[in-house]
């Protein structure tokens, strides 16, 4: 009996050996971010190796594990997936950078992905950017919590874009069982091409309908819009946003009073409404003080 255990915990110790140099292969091949050097890698590996091993063993031995997993190897594999594959172990942030450069005569955007310090490396990817031009006069972006905006503009909301993508594989491929016996045949050739084919097919006319009904007008628009209209318009879509958490959602997550502000070439940043943790009307001392501060 002792000897078919031990034989069982080698094969045990074999195959999950064998899984983590699969592993390791698997993430050595992958290209090292851009955020880093060559040499950050095995910087890291020599500093913080050693530790890693040292608690992995404590959390392992609690669960019976030690003995049949290599530590080295396992804290390797942490370390080189968390520099390679960032994105899925530490949180984010989302920060938009918008306003006007020195050479710029028109506004632009950038938003970034923030993902907090590795040793001693801030790491950050660029999401995308957008510049307002001769030729593109307008444009709404939303971030965060983005349905009720997006909803506005093509007048369908995104969860029932995906449902009726999802809904319409599932008749395409009813349609196809239904032919496929009618016909008394086991297979049509290239179903799946065509019924893929066909979703992006429809998908396409009915999303540029959309886009020509509603978004492009409301483009349009928007480029003629006086400044202060434009604000009232992004405090609509906010509100609306609101409302739609409110009364649809268990929990709020867009809600509370609006800040709004302008950023214009001449008069730069503008705040057109914002709120204060106290009542102004109580405390004309405060805001007193602080004209005369910034007068």
């Amino acid at each position: 009996m002792m000897v078919g255990h031990n034989l069982e915990e080698n094969m045990l110790k074999r195959l999950i050996g064998d899984i983590l140099d699969e592993q390791i292969d698997t993430i050595e091949n992958e290209p090292l971010p851009n955020h880093f050097k060559n040499t950050d890698l095995p910087h890291a590996l020599g500093s913080h190796q050693h530790d890693l091993v040292s608690q992995l063993k404590d959390l392992l031995n609690d669960e019976n594990y030690g003995s049949l997993i290599d530590l080295e190897k396992l804290a390797k594999l942490a370390v080189t997936s968390v520099y390679k594959n960032y994105y899925l172990y530490l949180n984010d942030t989302g920060v938009v950078v918008a306003g006007y450069g020195d050479t710029e005569y028109y506004p632009a955007y950038v938003h970034y992905e923030c993902y907090g310090v590795i040793l001693g490396k801030f790491v950050y990817d660029k999401k995308e950017e957008q510049k307002i031009s001769v030729d593109n006069t307008s444009h709404i972006k939303p971030f965060a919590t983005t349905s009720m905006v997006n909803t506005f503009q093509l007048g369908i909301s995104p969860d029932l874009f995906d449902y009726i993508r999802d809904e319409l594989k599932g008749s395409l491929l009813e349609l196809c069982e239904s032919i496929k016996k009618e016909l008394g045949v086991n297979d049509i050739p290239n179903i799946d091409k065509h019924i893929s084919d066909t979703i992006q097919a429809h998908t396409d006319k009915w999303l540029n309908h959309a886009l020509e009904a509603h978004a492009w007008p409301l483009q349009r628009v928007v480029g003629s819009l006086p400044v202060d209209e434009m604000a009232e318009l992004a405090e609509t879509l906010i509100m609306l946003q609101s409302l739609k958490e409110k009364v649809t959602k268990p929990t709020e997550s867009v809600g509370g009073p609006i800040d709004v502000a302008i950023i214009s070439k001449g008069d730069g940043f503008i705040w057109t409404k914002r709120k204060h943790y106290f009542d102004p009307k109580l405390n004309y001392r405060f805001l007193s003080r602080h004209h005369l501060t910034h007068a």
